[in-house]
Order: C-alpha cells, then sequence, then structure tokens
C-alpha cells in the first residue's frame, strides 16, 4: 500500500501511485500540475476524459482545430483556444500522451478541476 493517497479518492492506494501530468498552453503562458493516482483509479480518469483527451496516434490529427474537444464550441479561430497537453503513466514503464483543443470555458473549468498553476 502506498503511503501517499491517492488524488483522486483521497485514500492510500495499493501498489505504486501513478503520475498523471497537465500542461495547459493559454494565451501564451503555460499552466501544469500533476497528480498522483492509484491503479485502481487511473482507467476510471482516462475512461472520464475519453471523449475529450485525444490520443493522436489512436485518432490521428483532428479534424476541426476550431472545435473544443470537451463541449464542441466552435470558434472564428484556433487563436480563441487553449491547447492542452495530458501524460499519463498508465503502468510504472508505460505512458501514453493525449491532446486536445479548449475553449474559454472549459479551460477555466480545468484549470480548477487540476489547480493547475502558471509555470
Amino acid at each position: 500500500m502506498s503511503e501517499l493517497p491517492c488524488e483522486l479518492h483521497g485514500s492510500p492506494g495499493r501498489g505504486q501511485l501513478l503520475g498523471v501530468y497537465v500542461t495547459l498552453m493559454k494565451d501564451g503562458a503555460r499552466f501544469k500540475n500533476k497528480k498522483r493516482v492509484c491503479q485502481e483509479c487511473m482507467p476510471k480518469l482516462l475512461t472520464m476524459h475519453a471523449n475529450d483527451w485525444r490520443d493522436p496516434i489512436v485518432h490521428g490529427p483532428p479534424d476541426n482545430w476550431i472545435t473544443c474537444f470537451t463541449c464542441g464550441t466552435v470558434v472564428d479561430s484556433e487563436a480563441e483556444l487553449s491547447r492542452l497537453y495530458v501524460t499519463a503513466y498508465v503502468q510504472r514503464d508505460s505512458r501514453r500522451d493525449f491532446k486536445a483543443n479548449l475553449c474559454s470555458g472549459c479551460t477555466a473549468a480545468l484549470i480548477d478541476e487540476w489547480d493547475l498553476k502558471a509555470a
């Protein structure tokens, strides 16, 4: 059992905690944070974000770069969207990378949800 709590459910997890690293590029500024997640919560986290975090290997490049991946809002230009980059270590030595475009409302929600800090 890990001595540190899983940052999703708050209790110590069984086995080693896995890392999820989130970087958001908004208006030229970088916001970052990481969370430690137990092995049981990692699949739940990835399932929860399956529609808005896109794996470029699986999905290929986005068809429409002016659409928010989370809510579907279409903006006038790509410059109105924030870029999200997520690296999730799904096992100790195995990682998955994700990307997303977010509108201003979804960007604000993500900053709050992940407690992102300016880097």
